[in-house]
């Protein structure tokens, strides 16, 4: 078999015929490896190899082996150690003129692949779920055996759902991809754009599986692909939902963020993790017309009582003479609509009468006109009881959250500082000037 394996390369006669190369020393050195290897066939190669190698190594020290160009006098190799010597030793097929002939049924750049059987597929090159969030997941890599790289290679994708946390292949379609041949041990194949990556689910699965002939398929492969501000996936599928997220319809959605066809739904992990938790969202109801009051306006600070400075991480003038009036003029008056010299209401609050028309309350609460609220002795504002000492809910372990009051509803992590009217989540941000710029995700005291 040493022997047999030596002949097959192609520089085989040659080599022999400069007296250069002495086979039995090479073909013993295999000998004595199978036997010590139990009749391993896996030495057979190097043979091939360490003859080749040997031959190329004696012939090209030897300037007589040379001949020259008649043109120019170079020195030209001898081309059965150099051209036409094949780069891979040929498995099941001989060299000719620097590459393989394969046998009937044996294919590959070395005549390795047996075209009589399938590709087997070992598994993934990296063995986990494909998180979105931190990856493309458009590409995957198969670990492979008897794999070669023909014009007829190429990925199969059948669709997996993953319902409950749980993969199923019912009536999953069929779809067909590029394939790379990257060695004959891994092959890449090109992944489309899953419902994970459109948004329609939160983690998605196919089985993968390779062809080189376009008849015989390799095994399948799972490929997980999974959100994982929602989720987290193994590689085999099993899916759980983040503490604090929730996962509603297939969807992935941020502790605090609102449904966008219903903003009176909010999603509120520590109450459910897979509805919408419904908020009431409290109506503006008209202005109670009050009878004259003799109470007079509130009087308007001087310049500003409390010096301007930034609030608790971010936010200038937090200090304001009224939690519901953004301004004490410049409006339009709800019972005269052509006046424009009534307070301008803050997000959930109603203008005073005419005895109070500077002033803006809770809308309900138009009883209270005439009794101020300042900031910060009722609050940041209106929604808003603290910029922070409350667990956030989507981490109820951080208690830097903002403090809400009158059922306010907390705005999010860029803005967990604040608080504002449930089912109102675009006013989040809109108050910089009392909240600060948005925030990263560094915990402040």
């Amino acid at each position: 078999m040493c022997t047999d394996a030596a002949k097959s390369s192609s520089a085989y006669t040659q080599c022999l015929a400069t007296g250069k190369i002495d086979v039995n020393e090479i073909v013993g050195g295999c000998v004595d490896d199978m036997k010590i290897s139990d009749g391993d066939t896996e030495f057979l190669s190097s043979v091939v190899t360490a003859f080749e190698n040997t031959c190329q190594e004696k012939v090209l020290k030897d300037p007589n082996s040379y001949t020259k160009n008649a043109t120019d006098g170079t020195l030209i190799m001898p081309a059965f150690v150099t051209a036409d010597l094949c780069t891979t030793p040929c498995q099941h097929g001989r060299c000719s003129n620097g590459a393989c002939v394969c046998n009937n049924n044996w294919v590959g750049e070395d005549c390795s692949v047996d075209a009589t059987k399938p590709p087997q597929a070992l598994g993934l090159t990296r063995p986990e779920a494909c998180d979105i969030r931190k990856r493309p997941c458009r590409l995957t890599f198969l670990d492979i055996e008897n794999i070669a790289d023909t014009s007829k290679l190429k990925c199969r994708l059948k669709d997996l759902t993953i319902v409950n946390g749980k993969v199923s292949t019912v009536g999953g379609n069929v779809a067909f991809s590029k394939a790379d041949f990257q060695n004959y041990a891994e092959v890449s194949c090109e992944i489309p754009e899953s419902p994970a990556h459109k948004g329609t689910v939160a983690s998605h699965a196919y089985h993968v599986s390779v062809t080189f002939d376009n008849n015989r398929w390799s095994n399948d492969v799972m490929f997980v692909i999974y959100d994982s501000l929602c989720q987290n996936c193994t590689e085999k599928g099993t899916c759980t939902i983040n503490a604090n997220s929730c996962h509603i319809s297939g969807k992935c959605y941020s502790a605090g963020d609102h449904d966008p066809t219903d903003t009176n739904n909010v999603c509120l992990p520590a109450i459910s993790a897979t509805k919408w938790t419904q908020v009431s969202v409290p109506t503006q109801p008209p202005p109670q017309i009050m009878a004259a009051s003799t109470t007079p306006r509130p009087a308007t600070p001087k310049a500003t009582p409390f010096p301007l400075h930034w609030a608790k991480y971010g936010g200038e003038n937090k200090m304001r003479w009224d939690i519901w009036t953004k301004a004490e003029t410049g409006c339009s008056c709800y019972f005269d609509q052509s006046k424009r010299d009534c307070a301008c209401c803050e997000l959930g609050g109603c203008q005073c009468p005419t005895s109070s028309k500077y002033h803006c309350v809770k809308c309900g609460e138009e009883f209270t006109c005439g009794t101020v609220k300042p900031s910060t002795d009722f609050g940041i504002d209106g929604w808003t009881a603290t910029f922070t000492g409350c667990p956030c809910v989507w981490d109820t372990k951080r208690p830097d959250c903002a403090c809400c009051q009158n059922l306010g509803c907390p705005c999010g992590k860029t803005h967990r500082n604040q608080c504002t009217q449930c089912g109102h989540p675009a006013a989040c941000g809109t108050k910089p000037e009392i909240f600060g710029p948005p925030l990263n995700d560094a915990i402040i005291g």
